[in-house]
Formats: structure tokens, sequence, C-alpha cells
């Protein structure tokens, strides 16, 4: 291990450590990483904790944090697009009292999303765009200011929710969200 390795590893510590003592949470200590790499125009990100995830974005994004309410990763784009990724134990779902997995859980899970977007912003208009039997689904939210893509599926007895908020982009983002899916560790 070089000495740059070791200095970016004590200091991803050293933040953790210090932000634990300093920042309100319910999680415990963890190591956050977010690069992005010109070459490939990605960006990767990494988090060791209680919701660990390593995962390759396509583009380059800004990581902004964790939401402890809906237990997101966000992340924000040049153009303010903001992508949200959630990764998590099927059991452990508050909708999911009957551990349902597969089919039956990406359903579930879409059904429970769609009832909290749709109560909260009664403009939107909900519809499944995208279906992988028993990988995932793509939802779409759209109203006249938002197009919003999410993905809703299992991964390695995992939950996932994908989505991506855009003002600017009023496309269907099935592509971009099936592939942080595949990206997704």
């Amino acid at each position: 291990m070089n000495k740059i390795s070791i200095l970016i590893i004590t200091t991803l510590v050293i933040v953790a450590v210090t932000s634990c003592f300093t920042n309100k949470h319910n999680q415990h200590i963890a190591l956050t990483s977010d690069k992005y790499n010109p070459d490939s125009n990605t960006t990767s990100f990494y988090y060791l904790g209680d919701y660990s995830i390593n995962v390759e974005i396509p583009g380059k994004w800004k990581y902004i944090g964790f939401n402890n309410d809906s237990r997101d990763f966000t992340f924000r784009d040049s153009l303010n697009q903001m992508l949200f990724i959630f990764k998590g134990g099927r059991g452990t779902s508050s909708f999911n009292k009957n551990n349902l997995d597969g089919d039956d859980f990406i359903d579930l899970f879409y059904k429970w999303d769609s009832e909290y977007y749709l109560a909260n912003n009664p403009n939107l208009k909900a519809k499944i765009v995208q279906r992988v039997s028993n990988k995932y689904l793509v939802g779409e939210y759209v109203d006249s200011t938002y197009q919003r893509t999410f993905l809703y599926g299992t991964l390695n007895e995992n939950g996932v929710r994908i989505g991506i908020l855009s003002k600017t982009n009023k496309n269907i983002q099935t592509e971009f969200v099936s592939t942080i899916y595949h990206n997704l560790k």
C-alpha cells in the first residue's frame, strides 16, 4: 500500500469518527468515498457502514448525503438533477410484513412508494414503464415541473430503489437507472 492510499484511508477514518461525535444520526462509524473518473465518465461511490453500497454511476455526480428517514444516498449533478439510491434488507422494510420476495416484493415496494408520492403530490401521474421479472420494475412519476424515474427491485436478498429527479431532462431515464442497478454491489 502506498503512502497516498494510507493517507486517504486515515483521513476517511478520522472524518467518520469525527462525524460520529459531532453529527446527530443513527448510524455507526462509516467510511465514504466518491470519485469521478473522466476517462470513463463515471462516478465511483463506496460506502462502508450500516447500509453499505458500492456502485459506479454514469456521469459526474457529487455525493450530497444520507437521508436517515428514507435511507437514500443522495447525489446531484451539474444539471441539478438529483439521484437517490437505497439498498436495504427486504425483511426490514416496514411495508413487507410477510417477508415477500421476487415480483411480489417488487410490486409491493412500488405500490407502497407510489401511494406515498401520490398522496403528497396530487398532480403526479404514475405508471410502470418497464418490468424485468424477479429483478426490478421501473416506474415513472410526472407532473408539469419534474420527471421522476424510479427503479424498484431486489438484489442479493436486499430491496433496491434507484431514482432520478430532473427538471431539465423530461425523458424517462430507464436505461440510466437500470445501468446503476447492474453496477450496484
